[in-house]
């Protein structure tokens, strides 16, 4: 156990292969001291729940889980323009991300928000919202999963019971709102959040 939760201090664990973690560790302690916090090196099956602080880095996240009790914050510190799986609900959760070459000046502010309760989230990882995708009917909505999966409009039509004239009369329609001329531009669109 490293610390424990009434002794008043924050540990932050630094969990990741050793040679990398090693270097950020000693990148934070010194600010770290002067807060009041002890910096840790430690692996994921270590963490004993009273970690205030987990910084992840060189690794993936559910690879690294949070504190046993879950109530600690994680942030990772991932290669700049590495894809991300779900960064809305990693951070929604109450974690961060930064680049691995942030400077020590930013992760510790980052780990001084993700303390206090604010989001984190690297410039580098922070997406234009896409525009919204008009309402479809629940017809259109079949059609155009249809044609996101590939398929053609006689696949279409076979598949939802319909004739191949009803599949491109829907089709015209969703290239219409869609504000698209065919159906590799209408896939192209798609962000998966067509509103029905």
């Amino acid at each position: 156990m490293v610390g424990a939760p009434d002794d008043g201090l924050i540990v932050v664990a630094v969990v990741g292969p050793a040679f990398v973690s090693a270097r950020v560790a000693r990148l934070l302690s010194p600010l770290a001291e002067d807060e009041g916090w002890e910096v840790t090196l430690q692996q994921p099956d270590e963490l004993d729940g009273y970690e205030d602080l987990i910084v992840v880095v060189d690794g993936n996240p559910p690879d690294f889980p949070a504190a046993p009790d879950g109530t600690a914050p994680v942030l990772w510190l991932v290669p700049p323009g590495e894809a991300l799986p779900d960064l809305a609900a990693f951070v929604r959760d109450g974690n961060g991300i930064l680049t691995d070459d942030a400077s020590t000046k930013e992760i510790f502010a980052a780990c001084r928000a993700l303390l206090a309760g604010l989001a984190v989230v690297s410039p580098a990882h922070v997406t234009a919202a896409p525009e919204p995708l008009p309402a479809l009917t629940a017809a259109e909505q079949a059609v155009y999963d249809g044609v996101r999966a590939g398929q053609s409009n006689r696949e279409v039509g076979e598949a939802l019971g319909i004739t191949v004239n009803t599949v491109k009369f829907h089709l015209t329609s969703i290239y219409q709102k869609l504000g698209v001329h065919n159906r590799t531009a209408a896939a192209a669109r798609s962000s998966g959040d067509v509103l029905l």
